[in-house]
């Protein structure tokens, strides 16, 4: 997404969109004496002044606002990148920054940034917002509109990837895909001994996956979800045999809850032949009959939590922590502002005890966590993080350490 932006630079394009730049007809009484070198003096000695070149707080609707905002964005990922920049755009940083500073002077404050903490969502908000309205009352959309149009869509947006055939797209909005990537990462790297199952396709350097073919060999996915093979998550040998006891059972084996439609219910219903009286009745919502005898109709979901650890050992007896990432503020579970989050903190929660129900079925479930970014003040590399709450339910709180994770996902991609 970001090098779509840094690749889309070109000096000469955005310079043949500027010369189409007009003068506005608005004139500011304030300031016609800056503008007698350009007056028409009629014989009253009255002085005309037809245009003016002057800052509007609205859109001028030409071609050149899509280099105000591209520019914006550009010189927003050059200060993130510490401007370790293609040259083509370091030796033009200046010449971004007073273009990105036109788009600033309109629509955003000095707070504003795309990367900060507190205002990404706000500000990516105002471009998309801008973004629509350029486009809307840009009249002549010529090659070089379109190919910056496109870029910025697509850091605002993301688009989908047909190079990856997964039918999944993600702009600045899907950060929590890169968080379940960078906290994967971690976990790959550090603790892959102790991984029982973990949903993600990762790429890890120096790891050979012999279920996968050429360029995805690298990949940790080790079992296709489905039966294109399009999406695979990760899965070790269990310590638990299967039914007939001819192999042992991979960890997403185990993670699985059962619906027996078979199952027997009794209900209280009204009998009318006997003075409707409340009588108990028992009936089989789903029985199937086949050659005179009842077949077995089992529902069954396997679940897919982020990640499965073992995190003990001993005398053959295993003890397992489960791990979500989310990547929400810290409120959101400890303490719901609105109905929106009382209603996800609810919902992740069942979720997360249904998981730690199924593997309670063979195992002990030492951990279940929320392992969610914290922005820690200061960067200590041996620090993972810390639990801020255990909830009344058991679920742990952890504040995971964004920077440190940061770096141990940078330093594997880069």
């Amino acid at each position: 997404m970001i090098e779509r932006v840094l690749e889309t630079y070109n000096d000469l394009a955005i310079n043949s969109i500027q010369k189409k730049i007009k003068r506005t007809n608005d004139v500011d009484y304030s300031q016609l004496y800056k503008y007698l070198d350009r007056a028409v003096y009629l014989e009253n000695d009255a002085m005309y002044v037809d245009t003016m070149d002057l800052p509007r707080p609205v859109l001028r609707y030409e071609s050149t606002d899509i280099v105000y905002l591209y520019c914006y964005i550009l010189d927003e990922i050059v200060q993130q990148l510490d401007e370790d920049v293609p040259d083509s755009v370091k030796c033009h940083i200046q010449d971004i920054s007073f273009l990105a500073q036109h788009f600033k002077d309109d629509y955003l404050t000095s707070e504003q940034s795309i990367f900060a903490q507190d205002t990404f969502l706000e500000t990516t908000n105002i471009l998309k917002e801008a973004l629509d309205n350029i486009d809307q009352h840009t009249y002549y959309k010529d090659t070089d509109y379109w190919v910056l149009y496109e870029a910025i869509e697509t850091f605002l947006y993301g688009e989908l990837s047909p190079d990856l055939d997964d039918g999944e797209y993600w702009g600045i909005k899907g950060f929590s895909l890169i968080w379940e990537d960078m906290c994967n990462t971690y976990f790959f790297k550090h603790h892959k001994d102790n991984i029982c199952c973990a949903d993600t396709d990762i790429k890890l350097n120096g790891h050979v996956n012999d279920k996968r073919k050429e360029d995805d060999i690298n990949r940790v996915g080790n079992f296709p979800i489905n039966k294109d093979k399009e999406k695979w998550l990760y899965s070790g040998e269990s310590d638990i045999d299967d039914e007939n006891k001819q192999r042992k059972l991979q960890w997403h084996e185990l993670i699985v809850i059962e619906f027996d439609k078979n199952l027997s219910r009794e209900v209280l219903k009204k009998d009318k032949r006997n003075g409707n009286k409340s009588v108990r009745h028992q009936y089989f919502p789903s029985r199937l009959y086949e050659q005179g005898f009842q077949s077995r109709l089992v529902m069954s979901r396997f679940l897919r939590p982020d990640l499965v650890l073992k995190s003990n050992q001993s005398n053959g007896n295993i003890e397992l922590e489960i791990i979500d990432y989310k990547d929400v503020p810290l409120d959101v579970y400890i303490n719901p502002s609105s109905a929106k989050d009382y209603k996800k903190r609810q919902k992740d929660i069942i979720k997360q005890l249904t998981y730690e129900l199924s593997l309670q079925q063979k195992h002990k479930v030492s951990h279940n966590k929320f392992f969610i970014p914290y922005y820690y003040k200061t960067i200590d590399p041996n620090n993972l993080g810390e639990v801020e709450i255990i909830l009344p339910n058991g679920i742990s709180i952890f504040k995971a350490n964004f920077f440190y994770i940061q770096n141990q996902y940078l330093q594997e991609n880069l």
